[in-house]
């Protein structure tokens, strides 16, 4: 993108250098070079040029920038209103086999072939209708196979308003975006084994609370039991035990839904949630495990529905991993002082916060924004990347997450979510 960029600013050599004398050879109905203004010779020196000083600034100004343009490692080409190369830089020239001049004159069709023709016809049609193209795609090379190619077709206008032609500003960024998705797709192992690790840790509190409905269901069941033995049993009585027993299997079945929603490996998947009720599911799941640590939790929620687009599976895990994180921080506290606070609340711009706040050992006093670096952690046995795959999975929601120390002690993590519609891809 800076190197487009870059390419883009030298347009204004045209100053100096009649860019239509610069292509070779000139294309049907271009005007005559006008290479340097009288305004121009005036600004430059103030002695007025002659013919043959004309001449030579046209001569240097065009070696130049033939200079500039191969030195550049972008694909550089002009295209004139028939389709036809005028001028190809050297990297153009290697990047499509081709010998230096072989392709002036040659039409895009001939040269690149009708498969890749067909994939950059339509922009060549809006280039040539004067408008500026920015644009991404997939093309066959003869010899690389199949490339990915950022692109940028600038329209050359005459004054009159018609399109003459358009600088192709190109490169091949494939291997670019190999990395980035070889990136993505070592961030998901890390995260699929970071959730499932979490799990591990899970396991027996999860374990503990399931048991929780299943005892209640087997004492509902021993209790209809010794009702119906009697021979005394009321229809009602009968009834109301049937209920308890829907209702508290019903509560072990929701556990375990929450337990494959995040153990479940599969693609992003945005849908519109509740937020508050999202939280209330996840302070359900970690409840358990608070108790343990012997940490009061509480929900301060806003009021009124907070409809947010996201993941519901990767939000929760970043709750969750906050949330534990608050529970180990608070280790060296009394345990009747040990709270843990969960905030709603609405925010400018579309936007819905979410704040995790604690009153443990607080953020290291060096740590600054490191604590979101992979490997960066304070714990003796911790891999360090909870909080950098929490942060990837925030921004991918469009959201940012941050952290602060709290004036009283403690610590508070916030993130924001975008309410309403799912993040721009």
């Amino acid at each position: 993108m800076l190197l487009l960029n870059a390419a883009r600013s030298k347009l204004h050599w045209a100053r100096i250098v009649d860019l239509h004398d610069f292509v070779d050879p000139p294309a049907k109905g271009w005007p005559a070079s006008k290479v340097v203004s009288e305004a121009d010779a005036m600004e430059t020196d103030d002695t007025p040029l002659t013919g043959l000083s004309l001449e030579n600034a046209q001569h240097s100004g065009r070696h130049q920038l033939h200079i500039l343009m191969d030195a550049l490692p972008l694909l550089i080409a002009y295209v004139d209103a028939e389709e036809r190369f005028r001028f190809t830089n050297t990297a153009h020239q290697q990047w499509f086999g081709y010998a230096p001049g072989e392709l002036n004159g040659m039409s895009i069709r001939e040269a690149l072939g009708g498969a890749t023709y067909g994939i950059l016809r339509p922009y060549v049609r809006m280039a040539l209708s004067g408008q500026h193209v920015r644009f991404e795609a997939d093309v066959p090379h003869r010899r690389f196979g199949l490339r990915h190619i950022c692109s940028t077709y600038e329209p050359d206008v005459s004054d009159a308003g018609q399109a003459r032609g358009f600088f192709a500003l190109d490169s091949d960024i494939t291997e670019t975006r190999h990395a980035e998705a070889l990136q993505r797709m070592r961030l998901d192992e890390v995260t699929d084994a970071s959730r499932l690790s979490a799990m591990g840790e899970l396991a027996t509190q999860i374990a503990h609370e399931v048991n929780q409905p299943l005892t209640a269901i087997a004492s509902f069941c021993e209790a209809g039991s010794r009702i119906v033995a009697t021979g005394d049993a009321e229809p009602a009585e009968i009834a109301e035990i049937l209920r308890e027993i829907a209702t508290e299997a019903e509560r072990a079945a929701e556990i375990i839904r929450e337990m494959r929603r995040l153990l479940r490996k599969r693609l992003p998947q945005f849908a519109e949630v509740d937020l508050n009720e999202l939280l209330r599911a996840v302070l359900r799941l970690a409840r358990v495990k608070a108790g343990w640590h012997g940490v009061t939790m509480s929900l301060d929620e806003e009021p009124s529905a907070m409809r947010v687009q996201v993941d519901r599976i990767l939000v929760e895990q970043v709750i969750l991993n906050l949330l534990q994180n608050a529970m180990e921080t608070m280790e060296t506290k009394p345990r009747e002082e040990r709270r843990l606070i969960v905030q709603t609340r609405r925010c400018p711009e579309h936007l819905i916060e979410v704040a995790v706040q604690d009153n443990g050992a607080g953020l290291p006093v060096d740590a600054g924004n490191r604590i979101f670096e992979p490997f960066f952690t304070t714990k003796p046995n911790g891999m360090g990347m909870g909080l950098a795959i929490s942060r990837s999975i925030v921004e991918m929601h469009g959201g940012r997450l941050r952290a602060s120390s709290n004036p009283e002690g403690g610590a508070t993590f916030r993130f924001t979510l975008s309410a309403g519609h799912a993040p721009d891809s």
